[in-house]
């Protein structure tokens, strides 16, 4: 007899292959002899706890000393930062890593162990104004970074920002909140342009380097 604890079923038990006898389909119990069975059971919970993350639905928010400074220094008509919300087509959610090494130290198989953090970084696509906007925030944030006549770089608080990325349900309210520390545009690219691009719109993809992420209370 074994024992499995179900994650995130909503339930746990045990089984043994004598309560597998009477079921159809395969012993992974997605169907059973009972009318609906265990689907039944997964769509009830997902129900009961409000159906599943969708990835189109977020927000994304830019804060603290480099997107302010550059806000002003674009001199275009972003009114809020939170305006970019609408225009970010898509953003990615941050890994983390933990790195190990090997412990040779000892006989038999290598054993891994954790000796730090890392972290990479995430990229995000924005859709473009007919001015370009978008594009001119980013360029003034980044420029904040060196000094394009010198090319010495400044120091790193007189840039650095936050970035919020908050998933949201189906009613639009925030079911789980990020916040990246110290985050900076890294890479502006290239766009595209093309006589056969006429039904196309502009966008912008930017690399937003970061030096770690916390989960943030719901109600922050």
């Amino acid at each position: 007899m074994a024992d499995y604890t179900e994650l995130g079923s909503g339930f746990s038990g045990a089984y043994d292959d004598e309560s597998l006898e009477g079921t159809s389909g395969h012993r992974s119990g997605v169907t059973t002899g009972k009318k609906g069975g265990l689907l039944n059971d997964f769509v009830s919970n997902l129900n009961a706890n409000g159906g599943v993350a969708q990835p189109n639905r977020y927000r994304v928010q830019f804060g603290g000393v480099g997107p302010n400074a550059a806000l002003q220094k674009a001199g275009v008509s972003i009114r809020s930062l939170e305006n970019l919300t609408m225009m970010c087509e898509s953003i990615q959610m941050p890994g983390q890593n933990v790195r190990s090494v090997e412990d040779p130290m000892r006989f038999g198989p290598v054993r891994e162990q954790a000796q730090g953090v890392t972290y990479g970084s995430v990229n995000a696509r924005f859709i473009c104004s007919s001015d370009l906007r978008e594009k001119v925030f980013f360029e003034e944030w980044q420029g904040m970074i060196f000094n394009d006549k010198s090319w010495e770089v400044r120091f790193y608080k007189e840039y650095e920002g936050d970035i919020l990325i908050t998933q949201l349900n189906r009613k639009e309210m925030p079911t789980y909140k990020i916040k990246l520390y110290e985050a900076f545009p890294k890479i502006i690219t290239q766009q595209e342009l093309g006589w056969n691009m006429n039904d196309n719109y502009q966008t912008l993809s930017v690399e937003l380097m970061f030096h770690n992420w916390k989960r943030e209370s719901i109600g922050n």
